[in-house]
């Protein structure tokens, strides 16, 4: 009996992993995102992200109450970012 139960919590495990690869597999395709797969893309929380829209640092797209991202605008985002901390340390080295 334990060996059955110990199986079935192998077998959980592994939908949950497939569950999840399918999870990012469908974001990784999709070019406008909602307001949640924004968050989970970015790894940040709703707050987080929308106090970026709020000062202008991320540009949305409202359909009715809905909000989306494109995920052009979250990775260019990301790349600024990363040139801005990037230029940084390189005036601390200089």
């Amino acid at each position: 009996m334990e060996s059955i139960e110990k199986e079935i919590n192998s077998i959980s495990e592994k939908l949950d992993n497939i569950y999840k690869l399918l999870d990012t597999v469908i974001l990784n395709n999709k070019t406008i995102l909602s307001r949640q797969e924004a968050c989970k893309y970015m790894g940040v929380c709703w707050n987080t992200l929308k106090k970026l829209v709020n000062e202008g640092e991320i540009l949305t797209t409202n359909i009715g109450d809905r909000i989306f991202f494109s995920k052009e605008t979250l990775d260019n985002f990301i790349r600024q970012k990363e040139l801005k901390v990037r230029a940084f340390v390189k005036n601390l080295k200089s």
